[in-house]
């Protein structure tokens, strides 16, 4: 065998491997990326607003903070004994709309 001939087949063998390396990569990403996508749903959906009662009256929070970010003026003792109950438990509701919407009806 000439020393051309090994270089070309050593070269040759260099090319085919980093092929399979190539491809075994991209299988990976791709992999990865459905695993990503199977995972969204499961982290979903999240409690962005509740409904609740503070110191008597209708309260906005968000998320699960003692706090209310803001206090409706709206004595609690005014609603029925059900709404109470719901309240005291809070009402959790995805968007800031479905919240308005809550509100409403509670003010009504």
């Amino acid at each position: 065998m000439t020393k051309y001939r090994v270089v070309s087949i050593i070269l040759m063998g260099i090319l085919i491997a980093a092929v399979i390396v190539l491809c075994a990569l991209a299988q990976v990403a791709q992999s990865r990326k459905a695993a990503q996508q199977q995972e969204v749903p499961s982290t979903l959906p999240q409690v962005d607003y509740v409904l609740g009662e503070y110191d008597g009256y209708l309260a906005l929070f968000r998320g699960e903070q003692e706090q209310p970010y803001q206090i409706l003026d709206m004595p609690v003792q005014l609603l029925s004994d059900y709404d109470r109950g719901q309240i005291a438990e809070g009402i959790h509701v995805q968007t800031e709309q479905e919240l308005r919407q809550l509100v409403e009806d509670f003010a009504s």
